[in-house]
């Protein structure tokens, strides 16, 4: 469609290589005639003079008629490239709406933006925008229209892209076009603006997005049916097809004539000269196998720029191979505003400041990057927002490779759930009624192969995959190597093993189906856009440290153990889980934890703390394993503690290594430390032999999946220390159904510690495994049986010498087991009822810890149980949604029933707490709602107190109360 010559380009790099000062000079001698200039004082103090910016951004246009395209109607875009210029090689990293706004708003790729990479996210607060960096630098900054989105802001509702001017209405020219005045709104921006600043505005038309009015090309643009041409060889040449290309092309023709009455009113007011206009899109035609995709026809889009002042020889046409993340470096270096100083974070791309000199190219303009993750939501089944289809392109000269990371799933989402990954209009209607085993339904709809190569200047369709081709097979592995290191060089996540993360990322559109959109002409419905759900976006540092002590008493607390210090350049602190609170060999309060700037993340580590006032006050923690800032070393987690009956304090822990298949968390070496004087000092690490299982990678170079989540308890004979263990088995020996953590297979194991007490360095603890490998517990997940969901085991010791577990499991219910020989063999596992007969107690994927009431190992026949009471479906989330369904918490009071095929029954449950439903975590990330029970139990002052992170943010301590007479 859109299809400029391809000539020699780039990919950004950071840094800008031509200094502003220099491209103005040499403009300026280009420059005949006189301009007016605006001068205003720089952030250094230094006076320059600065252009106002035009930023004009169209909504799905892939067209312009600078470009040849005859039936497309673009004067006002059109005078940009004569006045300016036009390039030929522009290319959006992403082509969908809000990782293409981010991408162009940031100056990063979107596997570089966390959430905001996928489409209808939640925007990561941390990132800023160089609107926002050109407000902090002076500049007067407004957008009408759409700005960043769709997706959900902040907390604090900042506007990413300046003050809305959105009050001025039009009469719509097709019911399809938005009714916004976007030049009226424009006039009111430019009377607002002081006379002695320069401003940036960012004109957003809602224009070519769909729907349109069904013939209204024909009947109000004055197009004929013949005027479409050329259709391109994927779609069906009937006339509702050509119909929807003119409907386009009408809608284009509004957001042209906006631009132009914008561009007349700054010639009229003296503005122009010194005015940056940028003219694009921010991606291709809503059409199959256009907008959504790293084809040509999606990412390949229309950009001219026009600056009087600022552009040398207008009128040129630019080959030069540029990445929309190229704006905003660009945007900065002209305005002389350092983003880093700001608060932007690192930026990609490069400035455009070569180009708009006219002299030689200061930056390698050679290959350029694009891809895209998760675009519409609930497409594809695997998790609670559906999964994405992650792809990663790289142009170089006349070729383009594309590599597909999952050809297992349907690039347009599953037919069945109606492809909903591309826009309804008629001519996805004409694609679909083709049928699936024709050319155009295929082209548009099918899997594809890993990878696809094609030579754009014989097939700019990419309808010729050469991937195949022997004659191209050192081409491929050059590409294919150069694409994946230009990624590492940018810490894509699909490099380093976790690329998952984006299909885990949660979407503010309710998990419910949309509503229906009213139908086009061909009786096919679109889906309407829903209400957001409520922002669940984690405040900034200083609205977190702000609103901690709102949220601190939520769940009404006894004692405080910790609270994040959130400092920004720390080490990470906002991330604190799995709390074992024991008591030290000096009878005072101990404690250890993982901690880190949130879970699963690289700077993981474990830390100590003391207290010697019986949970009153707490010493400040102290990193005994993992790393100590970001980047140093392998992250450690999920440690125990154990104490020897002579007092030496063992930690054990897991070590995460440069190898994981599961997760970094959880793909570990179980690793031990030891303090013989109450923690004040900590011996060297040791790695603690573990028998690998038929669960574990075939590849010994990757470490076993396992963690131990509960506190070790001396429940064995002799009181030994027994524990139970989660095992996950490896994608690379039984893959997972459900393409979510929640559906991973996995069992439980026990440990039995035999020699703890004799005081062995930790590589020579003698350590039983049992219910191990063919013999490890499991239970069948709810929807995919195939597979087990069986995991945290819970251990409380019965009056007559049993072993009773609990386990959370995917069923919407806990499990249980027993052992009557020391826990050597154990029961099948069965559901959790609430005695013989009753009903099954309710719990989702979480864990729910057991504890006697007497003590870790004293067998009192009196236990409490925690669960949440509900399987998973809660407050709008559903069983996948780990982070916000874990609460409230209830108690549930047990009692040893002798001669019963369940041998503990249990009371009612009764409502124990909850917080308040505010999200915390670490700054710019989604927050967590969640009241995990990573808990462990002490007593003080004969009381049982239960220790438990709240939101896996607080540390607390709270009083169990009476609930056995």
């Amino acid at each position: 469609m859109l299809n400029p010559m391809m000539g020699q380009a780039t990919s950004s790099v950071l840094g800008t290589f031509v200094t502003w000062a220099a491209v103005l000079s040499i403009a300026a001698a280009a420059e005949s005639r006189p301009a007016a200039r605006t001068d205003v004082r720089s952030g250094s103090g230094v006076g320059i003079s600065r252009p106002n910016i035009l930023f004009a951004i169209a909504d799905d246009m892939g067209h312009a008629g600078a470009y040849g395209t005859r039936w497309v109607k673009t004067p006002s875009f059109d005078r940009l490239a004569g006045q300016g210029v036009l390039f030929l090689n522009a290319y959006t990293p992403n082509a969908k709406c809000s990782p293409s706004r981010a991408c162009i708003l940031t100056g990063r790729n979107p596997w570089q933006l966390e959430a905001a990479g996928n489409h209808w996210p939640y925007y990561p607060a941390r990132f800023k925008s160089w609107m926002e960096a050109l407000a902090d630098g002076g500049y007067c900054v407004g957008f009408t229209g759409k700005g960043w989105g769709p997706g959900t802001l902040p907390p604090e509702r900042r506007n990413i892209t300046g003050k809305a001017y959105q009050q001025r209405r039009l009469e719509k020219p097709a019911t399809g076009i938005s009714n916004w005045d976007y030049f009226a709104n424009f006039q009111d921006f430019l009377a607002d603006c002081p006379k002695d600043r320069p401003f940036c505005f960012w004109y957003g038309g809602h224009e070519p997005h769909r729907p349109y009015e069904y013939g209204s090309g024909v009947a109000r643009g004055g197009y004929k049916l013949e005027d479409a041409e050329p259709v391109p060889p994927y779609w069906p040449d009937t006339e509702a097809v050509r119909n929807d290309m003119l409907d386009y092309a009408f809608e284009i023709a509004h957001f042209d004539r906006q631009l132009g009455k914008m561009l007349d009113l700054l010639a009229e007011k003296g503005l122009l000269d010194n005015t940056l206009v940028v003219a694009t899109s921010d991606n291709g035609p809503p059409f199959p196998r256009m907008k959504g995709h790293p084809f040509e026809s999606a990412c390949h889009l229309p950009l001219a720029m026009m600056w009087p002042r600022g552009i040398a020889a207008p009128g040129r046409k630019t080959d030069a191979l540029v990445s929309f993340i190229d704006f905003a470096p660009t945007f900065l270096d002209v305005a002389g505003v350092d983003g880093a100083k700001v608060g932007m974070q690192s930026i990609t791309g490069t400035s455009l400041a070569d180009i708009f000199s006219n002299q030689k190219r200061a930056a390698d303009r050679s290959t350029l990057l694009t891809g895209r993750e998760r675009n519409d939501t609930r497409c594809r089944p695997g998790t609670e927002s559906g999964l994405g289809y992650p792809v990663r392109a790289l142009r170089e000269g006349d070729f383009v490779l594309l590599h597909n990371f999952d050809p297992s799933r349907w690039p347009c989402g599953n037919p069945e759930l109606g492809l909903k990954d591309t826009d309804a209009g008629p001519t996805k209607t004409a694609v679909e009624a083709s049928g699936e085993t024709n050319r155009p339904w295929q082209l548009c709809f099918g899997k594809r192969p890993a990878d696809e190569l094609y030579n754009l200047k014989t097939d700019a369709d990419c309808v010729h995959n050469l991937a195949d081709d022997p004659a191209h097979a050192r081409r491929l592995k050059a590409m294919r190597e150069k694409l994946f290191a230009r990624l590492r060089q940018q810490g894509d996540p699909r490099m380093e093993g976790h690329g998952d993360v984006f299909d885990y990322y949660p979407t503010p559109r309710p998990s419910r189906e949309d509503a229906q959109a009213p139908k086009s002409p061909t009786g096919k419905a679109g889906a309407a856009r829903a209400e957001p759900l409520p922002d669940l976006t984690v405040a900034p540092a200083d609205k977190l440290r702000a609103l901690a002590p709102a949220t601190l008493r939520s769940t009404g607390p006894d004692f405080v153990a910790y609270v994040p210090r959130v400092e920004d350049g720390q080490v990470g602190d906002t991330g604190n889980e799995h709390f074992m609170v024991f008591q030290g060999p000096d009878k005072s309060l101990m404690t250890i934890w993982s901690q880190s700037s949130f879970e699963g993340q690289g700077d993981q580590h474990i830390v100590f703390a003391r207290s010697r006032d019986q949970g009153k006050t707490w010493s400040a923690p102290k990193i005994i394993a993992g790393p100590a800032r970001p980047g140093e070393g392998f992250s450690a987690s999920w440690a125990v503690p154990l104490v020897s009956k002579s007092g030496r304090i063992y930690v054990i822990y897991c070590q995460s290594g440069p190898k994981w298949d599961v997760g970094r968390n959880v793909s570990t070496r179980f690793t031990g430390i030891y303090s013989d004087n109450s923690g004040k000092t900590w011996s060297s690490p040791q790695t603690i032999e573990m028998p690998r299982t038929s669960r574990d990678n075939p590849d010994p170079s990757y470490p076993p999946n396992c963690i131990i989540w509960q506190k070790p308890a001396r429940l064995a004979r002799d009181g030994r220390y027994l524990v139970g263990m989660t095992r996950t088995t490896s994608p690379a020996v039984k893959k997972n159904p459900g393409k979510t953590w929640t559906s991973s297979d996995s069992a439980v194991e026990f440990l039995r510690f035999e020699n703890l007490d004799l005081n062995p360095e930790p590589a020579g603890l003698k350590i039983s495994w049992l219910a191990y490998d063919k013999d490890a517990l499991t239970m069948p997940h709810r929807d995919y049986p195939q597979v087990s969901v069986c995991q945290e085991p819970s251990i409380v010791k019965l009056p007559d010498g049993r072993l009773f577990c609990v386990m959370r499991t995917m069923s919407g219910s806990p499990a249980w087991t027993q052992s009557r020989d020391d826990g050597n063999t154990w029961t099948p596992p069965k559901v959790l009822l609430g005695k013989d007969g009753g009903e099954p107690l309710k719990h989702p994927l979480s864990p729910c810890p057991i504890y006697d009431l007497g003590g870790d190992a004293a067998g009192s026949g009196r236990y409490a149980l925690f669960i949440h009471n509900h399987d998973g479906h809660y407050q709008g989330f559903g069983p996948t949604d780990s982070n916000y369904h874990r609460r409230p918490i209830y108690l549930v009071a047990g009692r040893f029933q002798p001669g019963a095929e369940q041998p503990v029954w249990f009371d009612e449950p009764r409502f124990f707490m909850d917080n308040d439903g505010i999200p915390l975590g670490p700054p710019g990330k989604r927050g967590r709602l969640d009241l995990a029970m990573y808990a462990s139990l002490t007593e003080i002052g004969g009381r049982p107190v239960l220790w438990y992170p709240d939101r896996k943010f607080f540390l607390l301590g709270k009083y169990l109360p009476v609930i056995l007479r």
